[in-house]
């Protein structure tokens, strides 16, 4: 539906979920971590924070042109190569720096982020709508 946004009571909860059992999966790939959930909810936290943030730069910044949806696409690419750098980087690899991991890992929760909005905005076209709401 054009003029949607996901529906925080769903999108959030979801999304806490999916990175709490990355957060756990980390922790059995660095042998220590955080309590997955406390991870889970960190990373929906700064990256809602700081995609926010970022989106008001770049259109208070870029005119409106027809290569929009590039802008986008790049915006949501360097906002989650961000957000997962920094996340990785303040729960496991300070401590014992292992590059080639850190790469693997950034990159895959990388696709983790984009896997997920993929499939729940499969599941709200699938489904008429029901996981998003309209913007006035």
């Amino acid at each position: 539906m054009p003029g949607s946004l996901p529906n925080p009571v769903f999108y959030f909860p979801a999304k806490v979920v999916v990175y709490s059992l990355a957060g756990w999966i980390l922790n059995k790939i660095y042998h220590e971590g955080v309590n997955p959930l406390i991870f889970g909810i960190v990373r929906v936290v700064v990256g809602f924070g700081f995609g926010f943030l970022i989106l008001v730069a770049i259109t208070s910044t870029v005119p409106d042109s027809t290569s929009q949806g590039r802008s986008d696409f790049i915006w949501l690419i360097l906002t989650r190569l961000i957000v997962w750098t920094g996340i990785i980087w303040v729960f496991y690899e300070r401590k014992n720096l292992s590059l080639i991991r850190f790469l693997v890992v950034v990159i895959l929760g990388t696709l983790l982020s984009f896997g997920f909005d993929a499939a729940f905005s499969w599941i709200d076209d699938e489904f008429a709508n029901t996981l998003s709401i309209g913007m006035c």
